[in-house]
């Protein structure tokens, strides 16, 4: 290797300044083992999450994967660039992210770290042997703090995700139905799980945008069986059934003023879905048209995250798999909703 030693990175500096294993490990303030990476920043003292400034989450993020001071220097647009590629949301999505843990759980503390490595989690779906190269952890730890940390991020969901703002200005929201890839379930072989989307096993997940407030996100629920008719879903139960619909879903809880805008698969359901139609004039097909393209911008925004683009690979049983893809997805879109809050809506304007 031409004299240079194998270990060196950069400017020749050693991996890890106090090597353990080859990695650097310094006591961090706020909890956990610090590791050395090529720039010996990775043992630097971890914010506090009170009062975190949006660049702090940038600078700390970037230093966690690889990015230490020295290598900050370059442009914003760059950096954020980089935090987005590892992460998924803006340094600005996390701030509030962060600021929202604080506040709706007041008594659990917020590990800096590990709350990064589950939303690195989210976003790459590195598999546990990754994490605990990646994360300097054992893959047992990185396994249970991934889903503890998850979990947290689904229970902010219903503070982000509902109807309390919204605006008498909006009267027509887009709705779809999005498949994600699933393992197929071997305690459960059914054809109810296949999806027509990419002809695989999969489940499905309702969700609804607001065309008046950037594409945010009225309504997110799920999942069912991918083969289960979006109709069905909508209605929660099938349409000769009706006393045994199900009060959660959407068909139940969808506000007065509000009509929403589908695809072919919700006619049937007048009362309450406008679909496409020939009579239509060409501004109302255009504004439609419009409508469903931001819920496809949503979806994009969702699948950008590996966890719901690749197929999901948890789950002990059919039950255990529908828990845990529930809970993956709720948290991503509790994360996508920041983001497009502080720092990305669906459409410019």
């Amino acid at each position: 290797m031409s004299g240079r030693n194998k270990n060196t990175r950069g400017g020749g500096k050693t991996r890890g300044s106090n090597k353990v294993g080859g990695r650097g490990h310094a006591t961090l303030g706020g909890g956990g083992a610090g590791r050395g990476n090529g720039n010996n920043h990775r043992g630097q003292q971890v914010p506090e999450a009170k009062g975190l400034s949006s660049r702090a989450v940038l600078a700390f993020g970037l230093s966690l994967v690889g990015f230490g001071e020295e290598r900050q220097t370059c442009g914003n647009d760059l950096s954020v660039a980089r935090f987005r590629s590892f992460f998924g949301p803006s340094p600005r999505a996390i701030k509030f992210l962060i600021t929202l843990m604080t506040e709706y759980q007041p008594d659990d503390k917020i590990e800096m770290i590990l709350l990064f490595m589950a939303i690195s989690w989210l976003h790459l779906y590195d598999k546990e042997h990754v994490m605990a190269g990646r994360w300097g952890f054992g893959e047992k730890y990185c396994r249970e703090q991934v889903r503890l940390y998850v979990q947290r991020m689904q229970a902010l969901k219903p503070h982000v995700v509902n109807f309390d703002d919204l605006s008498p200005d909006c009267k027509f929201a887009p709705l779809d139905d999005m498949h994600v890839r699933c393992h197929e379930s071997r305690c459960d072989p059914n054809s109810t799980w296949w999806s027509h989307k990419f002809n695989a096993p999969g489940v499905g997940f309702e969700v609804m945008c607001n065309p008046t407030d950037k594409g945010l996100m009225l309504w997110a629920s799920g999942p069912h069986p991918a083969g289960t008719h979006d109709l069905t879903f909508f209605r929660g139960g099938k349409k000769k059934e009706q006393h045994l619909w199900k009060e959660t879903a959407l068909y139940h809880n969808l506000p007065d003023t509000l009509r929403l805008v589908g695809d072919s698969a919700y006619a049937g359901q007048f009362d309450k879905v406008t679909t496409t139609m020939d009579a239509h004039s060409a501004e109302t097909k255009e504004l439609f048209a419009r409508m469903k393209s931001m819920q496809e911008t949503c979806f994009k925004r969702i699948k950008d995250y590996k966890v719901l683009r690749e197929s999901f690979r948890h789950g002990k049983n059919t039950k255990d798999k529908l828990k845990k893809v529930g809970m993956s997805f709720d948290a991503v879109v509790v994360l996508v909703q920041l983001d497009i809050a502080t720092d990305h809506p669906l459409f410019e304007v």
